[in-house]
């Protein structure tokens, strides 16, 4: 696996330093505790033999004495000479690569130089500006077009009730085999693809992320992923008929306020039954206001036997929007 020489930054000038650099190059202040390792995305792949056996010495523990960091293999602090035993070793961090932990990895802190990702995605401009538009003629809508009062007169109203006669009949339809219905009369079969499955034809290596080694390197993480190839799935398709209602005619009848409502009469034969079953009622007004003059507005909230309730030429205070009765005033 690729080994890679991360980066750190002084804490006390801000030089930037190589991840192998016990000490800044610039100020000579020794790499802290606090220090974090960072990783340029281009960060080459470490070849040299000392390096390499650098990196896989271990994590660098810190000197709870004097404050610097030592290699994996030092028994002792370079610095004051206290011993290893029961000093703290840097932590291993395995990330993602997009920075954040992987699964089962700690928590990871970055650096404030480290280039961290940001998983929050900013919405396009012209989304924004979208909803903005929708906002503003919402708002220009509401005042053009928002609930008004007037008082209407009642002009006329209007209710019609429709009912469908059904009769059976022979129809065809085409599905595949384990979806036809019961007593159906299959008339044709053949194959066709009905889909596709995922067939496995081997694994690929695949970089998931790195491991922060503790050290000032950086090792690339890889996983064996499925490699799948798309391939068809054949059925059996059929054309068959059954027997079902079908709607053939359509019955109506209409009237005003003054005419009670009746549904009309179907007029069936031996062979038919009645089917849906529609009703409408609408009523029409004019506007007492002159300003409204020639407008219609017309209410649909309600049922053919509601129009007895209203009387022709009677006046009504109501909501409206445009010339769409919303709700009268003195319900």
């Amino acid at each position: 696996m690729a080994i890679r020489e991360g980066k750190w930054k002084c804490e006390f000038c801000g030089a930037e330093n190589l991840g192998r650099d016990m000490k800044c190059g610039s100020c000579g202040a020794v790499r802290g505790e606090n220090v974090k390792f960072y990783l340029d995305d281009n960060a080459a792949e470490v070849t040299d033999e000392t390096l390499l056996n650098m990196a896989e010495a271990g994590a660098d523990w810190h000197c709870d004495y004097c404050g610097t960091d030592n290699r994996a293999d030092a028994g002792s602090c370079k610095q004051c000479g206290a011993p290893k035993d029961g000093m703290k070793s840097r932590e291993e961090k395995h990330l993602s690569n997009d920075g954040t932990p992987l699964s089962g990895g700690s928590s990871v802190e970055f650096s404030e130089n480290a280039p961290v990702k940001s998983s929050r995605k900013k919405a396009p401009a012209v989304i924004i500006a979208v909803i903005a538009l929708a906002v503003i003629i919402g708002v220009a809508s509401f005042l053009i077009f928002g609930g008004k009062e007037d008082v209407l007169v009642l002009d006329r109203g209007e209710w019609t009730r429709t009912v469908g006669v059904e009769r059976q009949e022979w129809v065809e339809y085409t599905s595949w085999e384990d979806s036809v219905p019961s007593g159906a009369s299959v008339l044709d079969r053949w194959e066709e693809q009905r889909g596709t499955e995922k067939i496995q034809t081997g694994t690929e290596r695949v970089k998931v992320g790195t491991k922060d080694k503790g050290n000032g390197f950086f090792e690339d993480i890889y996983e064996d992923r499925p490699v799948y190839r798309e391939q068809a799935v054949y059925d059996t398709k059929v054309r068959y008929e059954i027997v079902e209602w079908k709607e053939y005619r359509e019955v109506k009848s209409a009237g005003g306020i003054s005419d009670d409502p009746q549904w009309p009469d179907s007029e069936l034969r031996y062979t038919d039954r009645e089917g849906r079953k529609n009703e409408t009622a609408v009523l029409f007004f004019h506007s007492t206001d002159p300003e409204q003059e020639g407008k219609v507005f017309t209410y649909d909230k309600l049922r053919p036997e509601d129009l007895a309730s209203f009387e022709k030429g009677s006046q009504y205070p109501a909501e409206v929007i445009g010339t769409t009765v919303r709700k009268f005033l003195d319900e």
